[in-house]
C-alpha cells in the first residue's frame, strides 16, 4: 500500500476532521482534509451529519482498505457544562466513535489532557494554533485557521506519529 491515511477528530460543537495522507515510498506527509466536521441543527441541538462525514472520508481515501485508515478522536469530558450541553456533547461524541467502528474504521481516543501534555500545550486555543502553523508552514497562507481545525490537525499528527515513532520527520 502506497498511502496510508490518518484521521483527527475534535468532536466539540463546532469540531472539525483533519486527514493527514502519507506517502509510504517518499514518506511524505500532506494535509488531504482539513475542514470543519459537517453538521446540522435537530431540534436546538446540533448534531454530527454522519452521512457526510462518510462520504468526505471515502472521497478523500479514494478507496484505500480500511486497514490503512486510522482514527484518533479526542476523548470528551462534560466537565463545566450544563446538563443540555454535556448530553449534546457526549451523544454527538458518542454516535461519532460508534458510527467510524461501523464502517469498520481503527478508532482510538485519547483525553485532551494526555494529547496535550504530550504535545507541550495547555487550554490556551492560541498555542494549539501555533504549533499546527510550526508542524504545517503551508497552512501560513490560510486564512483564519480555528481552534478546532488546529486541534483536529494536532490529533492526525499524534496519530500519525504514534505509528511511525522511528521516524524523525514530518
Amino acid at each position: 500500500m502506497i498511502y496510508k491515511y490518518y484521521v483527527g477528530i475534535d468532536p466539540g460543537a463546532k469540531g472539525a476532521i483533519a486527514i493527514l495522507q502519507h506517502n509510504t515510498v517518499s514518506d511524505e506527509l500532506k494535509i488531504a482534509h482539513l475542514d470543519k466536521l459537517p453538521a446540522y441543527e435537530c431540534w436546538k441541538y446540533t448534531v454530527i451529519n454522519l452521512a457526510e462525514l462518510s462520504a468526505t472520508i471515502a472521497t478523500v481515501t479514494s478507496g484505500t482498505p480500511f486497514t490503512s485508515i486510522r482514527c484518533l478522536i479526542e476523548q470528551v469530558t462534560s466537565y463545566g457544562q450544563g446538563k443540555k450541553s454535556a448530553f449534546g456533547f457526549g451523544a454527538n461524541s458518542l454516535g461519532l466513535v460508534n458510527f467510524l467502528h461501523a464502517i469498520k474504521l481503527q478508532v482510538c481516543s485519547i483525553p485532551a489532557s494526555v494529547w496535550k501534555k504530550g504535545m507541550l500545550l495547555d487550554s490556551d486555543k492560541r498555542k494549539s494554533i501555533a504549533l499546527a502553523l510550526q508542524l504545517f508552514p503551508e497552512l501560513q497562507t490560510k486564512k483564519g485557521l480555528s481552534h478546532d481545525e488546529s486541534e483536529a490537525l494536532l490529533l492526525a499528527f499524534i496519530n500519525y506519529k504514534s505509528e511511525n515513532s522511528g521516524d524523525n520527520k514530518k
